[in-house]
């Protein structure tokens, strides 16, 4: 049978402490020392234990999703290749997720330009011309990618060279 978390007989029911107690050793036993001994009480019922826990996780998720959000706005390119960059802004925004903020594509893919180096403004520039409808944040990644690879291997990165031989005349 449940039984309220302002249950009143608390002491008296036999059942109630056998349970209360139970629960309360395996909340103990199931989290790191640091934590429990952060959070012990011996005298708090397993709802009131609870919600000392839950507070604790709310209060980090929110610092969390708050040095998140700064770090996202702060993911630079730099001499990180492109694939490298968008893994970093990409985990970033799981971490987000995780904290309890959603990112959508247009915000992902805003980050992203904002973020990468000056070299790929050709490509910015044909991906923000492209979003009449919002584009994907991996369509605008493998558009990166592709101008990122494309770059490494264009005429004006190759120098040429040439080989002139030319024979002497022979001595007499």
């Amino acid at each position: 049978a449940w039984i309220a978390p302002d249950f009143t007989n608390r002491v008296a029911h036999v059942a109630w402490n056998i349970v209360n107690k139970a629960v309360k050793c395996w909340f103990y036993g199931s989290m790191v020392t640091e934590l429990a001994g952060f959070i012990l009480n011996r005298e708090a019922t397993t709802a009131e234990l609870w919600s000392s826990i839950e507070s604790l996780f709310v209060n980090n998720r929110r610092s969390r999703r708050f040095q998140l959000t700064a770090e996202l706005f702060a993911v630079k390119q730099g001499d990180a290749p492109v694939s490298s960059f968008c893994a970093r802004l990409k985990a970033v925004a799981d971490g987000l997720r995780n904290a309890g903020k959603v990112l959508d594509d247009d915000e992902l893919v805003v980050q992203l330009l904002r973020g990468v180096n000056k070299d790929r403004h050709e490509m910015t520039a044909k991906i923000i011309e492209k979003s009449q409808t919002p584009i994907p944040f991996d369509v605008a990644v493998g558009m990166l990618l592709q101008d990122e690879i494309g770059a490494d291997f264009s005429p004006s990165g190759v120098s040429h060279t040439a080989l002139a031989v030319q024979q002497r005349p022979s001595a007499p």
